[in-house]
């Protein structure tokens, strides 16, 4: 969307993007999706160190 409309893109906001996972991948999909939230977290707290 950033290259067809970059003025209607905002870095992050509310819901930026909406996931469609099959039900036979959902455990896995959370998994993944709790992973990236952990390094996101780290990764912002290292920015205040």
């Amino acid at each position: 969307m950033g290259t067809i409309a970059p003025w209607r893109v905002v870095a992050g906001g509310f819901n930026p993007v909406k996931v469609i996972v099959s039900s036979s991948d959902y455990e896995q999909a959370i998994k993944l999706i709790e992973s990236l939230i952990t390094v996101f977290l780290w990764m912002k707290k290292s920015e205040v160190i």
